[in-house]
């Protein structure tokens, strides 16, 4: 089985400091309003360490079908997927690598956060996806060059 898609290593690490940031304002915080900064930014970076790490490492994974298997053991076939897009996360006019990838299927739509090189994820599922309508059609090679 080929990797299609993988969690994003490293994402974690900002908000294990925002979260030291917290319990450091927590404990040591002089001003009346630095618990409520400290409670934040723990809320915030927890909720946010939670979500990455119950991301799968291995996310999307693929065969020589051209089947999907998704780590919760779904399967999708190439002829169940409508749609794929992907999304990459920004800060502050920044672009990254990373981001999320959205597969819309016949009967339910699959989006996953954290995904590293999400557009060329998405991009690798579209070619699976016309790969596949391509072979199950009666179109020759000539046929679809000249499409």
């Amino acid at each position: 089985m080929d990797i299609i898609a993988q969690r994003k290593p490293g994402i974690w690490i900002p908000y294990i400091i925002l979260t030291a940031v917290g319990i450091w304002l927590l404990i040591f915080g002089k001003r009346q309003y630095d618990w409520l900064i400290a409670i934040l930014l723990l809320i915030l970076s927890i909720i946010i360490l939670f979500l990455y790490f119950k991301t799968p490492k291995e996310i999307i994974k693929s065969d020589s079908n051209g089947n999907l298997y998704l780590n919760d053991g779904t399967v999708i076939k190439p002829a169940d997927i409508m749609e794929v897009f992907s999304r990459r996360a920004s800060s502050k006019g920044w672009k990254y690598k990373w981001g999320s990838v959205t597969i819309v299927t016949n009967s339910k739509t699959y989006s996953f956060r954290y995904v590293a090189d999400c557009e060329d994820v998405a991009n690798k599922i579209k070619d699976l996806k016309y790969i596949h309508r391509v072979m199950d059609s009666d179109l020759t090679f000539e046929d679809v060059l000249n499409i």
